[in-house]
């Protein structure tokens, strides 16, 4: 019956945005099987005029359906989502709502969807790294990537000159973070490259405020990250 319901005219849309019926948009794609919502995908498709995908991904509501929709729905019937978000990457990544909605599509996605998006934020690491909220982004994708995917971010910092663009981001008070977790999870020998980079400049590091952190890891006699990577599987 709430399945009939929503696919009278636009209501499924009207929901998704909605401050209470996103709630129930959100249980039904938690719950009902996906071949049995086609038709409202199909609804979802035809309205694309009417309220973009980039759009639900910024709305405070819409952001948590498409969140779902990510999820539990089947690579064939997201695809239409995936494509429109690949395509809005960059301001998605920067906006307090979106951000959540990349994160997801991160997680979700097939490894040649989570290549693009770290090849993406790679052209441009030093922006998203020392932005609020694409920052968060890059965590994950380090967090939840598999090897080649950290590499590929972590490679952007031995590019020359590298501690440029590493100095900076220990100096930021977002960028710092990202450092810190690509110091816990890159291989061995760029974990080594990092520490001598970072000691280099150790008493300059020092006077940063938002140093301290890394600094400390550096300093660590038992630093072991990727262990402890490995034991978090």
């Amino acid at each position: 019956m709430i399945l009939s319901e929503l696919r009278v005219g636009n209501k499924v849309i009207k929901c998704m945005v909605d401050q209470h019926g996103n709630h129930v948009i959100q249980k039904v794609f938690e719950h009902v099987k996906p071949d049995l919502l086609n038709n409202i995908i199909d609804i979802l498709k035809t309205c694309c005029d009417e309220l973009p995908i980039v759009s639900l991904a910024k709305h405070i509501y819409g952001c948590r359906v498409l969140q779902k929709m990510l999820k539990h729905l089947l690579p064939h019937q997201k695809e239409f989502i995936v494509k429109q978000l690949q395509s809005h990457l960059d301001e998605l990544l920067i906006h307090q709502c979106g951000n959540y909605v990349i994160q997801e599509l991160f997680e979700s996605s097939s490894t040649v969807v989570k290549h693009y998006i770290v090849i993406f934020i790679k052209a441009d690491l030093e922006k998203y790294s020392m932005d609020k909220f694409a920052s968060n982004v890059i965590e994950k994708c380090l967090i939840d990537g598999d090897q080649e995917q950290v590499n590929t971010l972590v490679t952007k910092i031995f590019e020359v000159p590298f501690e440029d663009l590493l100095y900076r981001m220990i100096g930021d008070q977002f960028g710092n973070y990202v450092a810190q977790k690509m110091l816990d999870v890159c291989d061995v020998q760029s974990r080594k490259k990092l520490i001598a980079a970072i000691k280099l400049k150790q008493a300059f590091l020092k006077k940063l405020p938002f140093a301290k952190h890394i600094l400390a890891k550096c300093s660590e006699s038992q630093f072991s990250p990727q262990k402890d990577r490995e034991a978090s599987y």
